[in-house]
């Protein structure tokens, strides 16, 4: 009986080994088996750490710039983005591969450039040079400056007036009266004197006379207008008219100095001439 109490506890014995060994076993995997999680964490914190320590794009390129970016006689890049960006607006584009990368003068003059750089050998390769070419300035355009002027304005039932000065400054104005037998004038001369003349010429700049148009209204019954006829030195004429009720400050500025020298001679008397509405282009070639 002893020696069979005595198998009995050490077949317990094995057997609570064998359930410990089994525990462990479960708890910890055998020597040479790794677990898949912490495979995974492994591999995962080996790629966060390759990325970190990884260069960037613009670290990549300026080592690139610095190693090969002496170009001779189209300029030396070699010094190094922090330095090139005082002189050139850079961009850099990271697409996989290569970072494309392209430089432009910040004084719009000089060469631009562009290539791209190749992230496994660290070269530069698809080098393009351009030359910026300025755009010609356009040439200034004086304003047309005024030679001499005419004003028309003669109603044929009511009279009126006109005026001519010419390009040396000598006014002529023709009042238009009512009489039985038609239209009659009185003819009126004399010269401007030159600060005058230069006034009025400033006047007509000043308010874009040149650029004048006429009115596109349907007039009313009886309604006057006034023609206005422009030379510019070249003797090319401008002529536009404005009906007695339109209102543009413009047009109205350069009538009101006109009308001005029309009043020192309106009330004025002398010899009646028949009137002649061509008389103006007659005077004007004379």
């Amino acid at each position: 009986m002893p020696h069979q109490g005595g198998n009995h506890s050490n077949i317990r014995k094995c057997r609570e080994d064998f359930q410990r060994r089994g525990r462990v076993s479960a708890a910890r995997p055998a020597m040479g088996v790794l677990s898949p999680q912490p495979l995974y964490a492994a591999l995962l914190g080996l790629a966060v750490l390759m990325a970190a320590c990884s260069p960037s794009p613009r670290q990549r390129v300026d080592t690139a710039l610095k190693k090969h970016g002496n170009l001779a006689t189209y300029g030396d890049l070699s010094q190094g983005l922090t330095s090139l960006e005082k002189e050139f607006l850079i961009t850099i584009d990271d697409r996989g591969p290569d970072i494309g990368v392209s430089l432009a003068p910040r004084s719009g003059e000089g060469h631009d450039f562009s290539f791209r750089v190749i992230k496994s050998t660290g070269l530069i390769e698809d080098m393009a040079v351009g030359q910026i070419e300025q755009e010609p300035d356009e040439p200034e355009v004086e304003p047309k400056r005024l030679w001499q002027v005419v004003l028309r304005d003669v109603h044929g039932l009511h009279g009126g007036h006109d005026l001519l000065i010419d390009a040396h400054g000598r006014v002529t104005v023709v009042v238009v009266k009512i009489a039985a037998v038609g239209l009659q004038a009185v003819e009126h001369r004399w010269q401007l004197p030159e600060k005058a003349w230069a006034s009025l010429q400033d006047l007509v700049t000043k308010h874009d006379g040149f650029l004048l148009t006429s009115s596109t209204r349907t007039g009313i019954p009886d309604e006057g207008r006034v023609e206005l006829t422009l030379w510019d030195r070249a003797e090319n004429p401008h002529v536009f008219w404005r009906w007695d009720d339109d209102k543009d400050p413009r047009f109205a500025s350069i009538l009101l100095a006109l009308e001005q020298l029309v009043h020192q001679v309106r009330t004025k008397d002398g010899p009646l001439i028949t009137y002649d509405p061509a008389w103006t282009d007659k005077a004007r070639t004379q």
